[in-house]
């Protein structure tokens, strides 16, 4: 997760890096989530889509999301409403 996380962080156009990251979560066992690091990405726009479809992918496979999703800062995508729910 490592690599994609820091190609979230770099990349001009997320786009490509969230759906290699969409695809290793969907495909990832489900005890796995549980020790996923919390990626190493300063902004905290794309550091919000990933931490949201680390528990989206979490809900999915049936799963808590890791503890450390509680840590990111949820950030309002427009008025009333955010990238992840509460």
């Amino acid at each position: 997760m490592e690599p994609l996380a820091a190609a979230v962080a770099a990349a001009g156009k997320i786009a490509y890096p969230l759906a290699e990251l969409n695809g290793l979560q969907s495909a990832a066992p489900p005890d796995e989530f549980a020790r996923l690091p919390r990626p190493g990405i300063s902004d905290t726009c794309r550091l919000n889509y990933v931490t949201a479809m680390v528990e989206m992918a979490a809900h999915r496979a049936g799963v808590v999301p890791p503890l450390r999703t509680s840590d990111v800062p949820q950030r309002a995508a427009r008025p009333l409403s955010t990238l992840r729910s509460v």
